[in-house]
């Protein structure tokens, strides 16, 4: 088939799943840091079609963000981002400036963070974002991605790149591990209006 007529059928398709809802998009695939993609462009789908969410793992917290440095720190700062996640009896934040472990409360002992934790953020674009710091193609709490200050996140084991600042989509397949990676676990993450809050519940 000539090239343009393989651009054609690609975005004949994007017209035609993209309407349908879920988590189904076109992924970019290549290394940044070489200029430019290299892969071109696939589709890729959540576990659940019909929403943009994924509702494989039970998420349930929430934080008064000015308790935490953190938090202070990625929400509302565009293209920041901080890890949360329990270790042992306490709550341990990571972002770029600081990290932190925070004690449970009895509201925050019940918390629960998906399958290996969180990466909560604000995109180069202003808006929330929360997703799972697990590597959803490795799928295993012990499968923690890297955050990097450029805005994506890497997992050690497969090396798949993820962008932070595009909700969790593929920048490069990594060492060709999985023959259909998937994108990032996404969560809805919810401020209160003052935006002294945010709730994150799937």
């Amino acid at each position: 088939m000539p090239k343009f007529s393989k651009i054609l059928y690609t975005l004949l398709l994007a017209i035609i799943i993209l309407p349908l809802g879920g988590n189904c998009g076109i992924e970019a695939i290549g290394d940044r840091r070489e200029g430019g993609h290299r892969g071109g462009l696939f589709f890729s789908c959540s576990d659940d079609i019909s929403s943009i969410y994924s509702h494989k793992y039970r998420v349930m917290c929430g934080f008064q963000v000015v308790s935490y440095a953190e938090l202070q720190h990625v929400v509302g700062n565009n293209g920041q981002y901080s890890s949360v996640r329990l270790v042992g009896d306490k709550i341990e934040m990571k972002s770029q400036i600081s990290t932190t472990k925070y004690n449970l409360d009895a509201l925050s002992k019940d918390f629960q963070f998906g399958c290996a934790g969180l990466i909560i953020g604000t995109t180069q674009m202003g808006d929330l974002r929360a997703y799972d710091l697990a590597c959803p193609n490795c799928d295993r709490s012990d499968r923690r991605l890297t955050l990097r200050d450029d805005g994506t996140a890497i997992c050690p084991k497969c090396e798949i790149e993820y962008d932070l600042n595009y909700d969790g989509v593929i920048t490069n397949r990594g060492n060709g591990t999985y023959s259909h990676p998937r994108g990032l676990y996404r969560y809805p993450i919810t401020p209160t209006p003052d935006g002294l809050r945010i709730n994150i519940i799937n």
